[in-house]
């Protein structure tokens, strides 16, 4: 049995069209889109500002939470930030506003 990765199950373009919709309750079809955005292979392709969009997303709801983890471990990754070992990541999204003013990002 082939497993399929989220960046097989749809394209770029299609994750940030759905990060782009109204929010709707649809869980999967969110992180499955969040999963092709932080991905390592596009994180060069991807602005810190869909990141941000991401983590916007994923702190709406507990049920959306693991959009909030791939969001600000995508974050960290891009802006190098310092991610103590053992430690959540922080989801906060105003922490992370004020993080990547500070730094330029956005």
């Amino acid at each position: 049995m082939k497993v399929i990765s989220a960046e097989d199950a749809i394209t770029l373009q299609e994750a940030r069209r759905i990060l782009t919709e109204p929010p709707d309750e649809r869980v999967a079809r969110l992180a499955i889109a969040a999963a092709v955005i932080c991905s390592r292979k596009n994180s060069k392709r991807v602005s810190a500002a869909e990141l941000l969009e991401c983590l916007k997303r994923g702190s709406h709801s507990k049920k959306f939470q693991v959009v909030a983890l791939y969001a600000a471990k995508a974050l960290y990754r891009k802006t190098k930030r310092e991610w103590r070992p053992c430690t959540l990541p922080i989801t906060d999204v105003e922490d992370w506003v004020r993080y990547l003013k500070q730094h330029g990002f956005i």
